[in-house]
């Protein structure tokens, strides 16, 4: 038996497949966002007991969501302050001088806010080179006085990015492991997992940083007994809920059909007679389209 749950941002859905009987079954309910997993659990024991079987009779589930998605599309991820290189506290508002296509020659258009407030935006004395050596050492004292004012802020998460970090992550580490001792109720991110360019990297933690008490909730039901995984960024599969937790971000933009592809990841393609899918998902942040060769 496989479960494949998607928790939206207004309903919740549950796939089963029912390897013995060749059978299929499907329930909705309304996502609980006082509580997740109430939602999720509800919808487990709605569509178990369609099935007439216990949830001992379950071999696999995999849980996918777009509750990081309508965070940050919605801004109403975790309050979230950001530890940044010395003089580059503004890369967030200033990005790569890009204007929005609609406006390229409207002196007035509106750009988007930055993702922080500057006053949530601090910097730590450090510098590493472009070939990663380290050009000005890491000043542990700046850093502590960082996480300080952000816990005085009373931030709940906190997105660590250094230039060029990702050639060196060694100082990024290292203010981590600073926020872990004087502040580890927060939820940390850095920019050198993934390596991204400069701007984005400074998005990229923030991205992370934003959801993450959201995801940690959604989270919650998805380490049961039976083999797990979470649907995330590109429709691939993650198995390591501590790593979804570490790094929500990879859940955001999920692929449209995170319960359906779950419940179907290890089916036999004879049974899907090798025919194609076409999903739509219709949320209440975002909507997607996805067509694809059964696996």
């Amino acid at each position: 038996m496989r479960i494949g749950i998607d928790v939206g941002g207004t309903f919740t859905d549950i796939v089963l497949i029912d390897d013995v009987r060749g059978r299929i079954r499907y329930t909705k309910g309304l996502t609980t966002h006082g509580d997740l997993a109430k939602g999720v659990i509800s919808g487990i024991d709605k569509i178990l007991g369609m099935a007439v079987i216990s949830f001992d009779h379950v071999d696999y589930l995999v849980h996918g969501t777009t509750i990081g998605t309508n965070a940050l599309i919605e801004r109403k991820g975790a309050r979230t302050g950001l530890i940044t290189t010395e003089g580059m506290r503004d890369i967030l508002e200033i990005g790569r001088i890009e204007r929005p296509a609609a406006g390229l020659y409207d002196i007035f258009v509106d750009t988007p806010l930055p993702l922080v407030p500057r006053y949530l935006r601090l910097e730590v004395r450090e510098r590493v080179g472009a070939d990663g050596e380290v050009v000005v050492p890491l000043d542990e004292g700046t850093a502590r006085q960082a996480v300080e004012s952000l816990k005085d802020q009373a931030v709940e998460s906190i997105a660590i990015c250094f230039l060029f970090g990702f050639r060196n992550p060694a100082h990024e580490e290292r203010v981590g492991e600073i926020c872990a001792e004087m502040f580890p109720e927060a939820a940390v991110s850095v920019s050198s997992d993934p390596p991204v360019g400069p701007a984005a990297s400074v998005a990229a933690p923030w991205a992370s940083s934003a959801p993450s008490p959201a995801s940690a909730r959604s989270e919650a039901a998805a380490g049961s007994e039976p083999e797990s995984e979470s649907s995330h960024t590109g429709g691939r599969s993650r198995s390591d809920i501590d790593g979804r937790r570490r790094r929500p971000a990879s859940c955001a933009r999920r692929r449209p059909w995170g319960a359906w592809r779950g419940a179907f990841a290890k089916s036999s393609p004879k049974r899907l007679n090798n025919s194609r899918a076409c999903c739509r998902s219709i949320g209440s942040a975002s909507s997607r389209s996805s067509c694809s060769s059964a696996w």
